[in-house]
């Protein structure tokens, strides 16, 4: 009984996920930082650049830190292979769900992406700032363009782990998962630059490890 019970306030502190509401949207506040499914099962870590091309190799879910290093997991959260964002045990919490890329266009159209703009891949939102509007007014490199953080997003530049487990854009991009797939078998990101207020949305097979934010349910 106790074993179960402290197992349960475990889980429960590692899965309080603070918000902020943009719109009629409730989104996580900060990227994700769970080390388990939504059942309770644990994804592996990847400690080494070999762990990581392993897991990539077999098939099977897996996040790291940047780097390898947990102080970085203070700052940018974790890192998740597409195994571990499609997996049927659900990253996301009772309650969350790891977001669409129509969420991401809600989230986009709120902030001013024009609809003749909204499927594009670049260059999104400009005349409205709305990339500067998601990013954090410190943390990336300069010239940090456009970022006020208005939105409460707070955008960080965590960059990307390779698939080869290597390391790169860490202060001048952020890059975000979304779980929609299309039919060639390729995913939508978002990505934010520091040179540029904009939301770039783009679609690649499913390779390396992005940062995750979720969309309350």
């Amino acid at each position: 009984m106790l074993a179960t019970l402290i197992l349960g306030v475990t889980v429960l502190a590692q899965t309080n996920i603070s918000e902020v509401k943009i719109g009629e949207q409730l989104w996580s506040a900060k990227n994700l930082d769970i080390g388990h499914f939504r059942n309770g099962d644990a994804i592996t870590e990847a400690k080494t650049a070999e762990e990581w091309q392993a897991a990539e190799a077999n098939g099977e879910p897996a996040w790291c830190y940047y780097e390898y290093n947990s102080q970085n997991g203070n700052t940018y959260g974790k890192y998740y292979n597409w195994y571990a964002v499609s997996d049927p045990r659900g990253l996301a919490p009772e309650a969350w769900r790891v977001a669409t890329d129509e969420d991401w266009q809600q989230l986009e159209r709120f902030l001013g992406v024009p609809e003749e703009e909204i499927h594009l891949s670049t260059g999104r939102g400009e005349s409205n700032n709305v990339g500067g509007k998601l990013k954090s007014k410190t943390g990336w490199d300069n010239p940090n363009r456009g970022a006020t953080n208005e939105s409460g997003f707070a955008a960080l530049p965590g960059g990307m782990c390779g698939p080869k487990g290597d390391f790169s854009q860490a202060g001048r991009m952020g890059f975000w998962w979304t779980s929609s797939m299309d039919e060639t078998e390729r995913v939508w990101f978002r990505f934010l630059y520091h040179g540029f207020p904009v939301i770039n949305r783009v679609k690649e097979k499913p390779t390396g490890g992005l940062t995750v934010r979720l969309v309350k349910e």
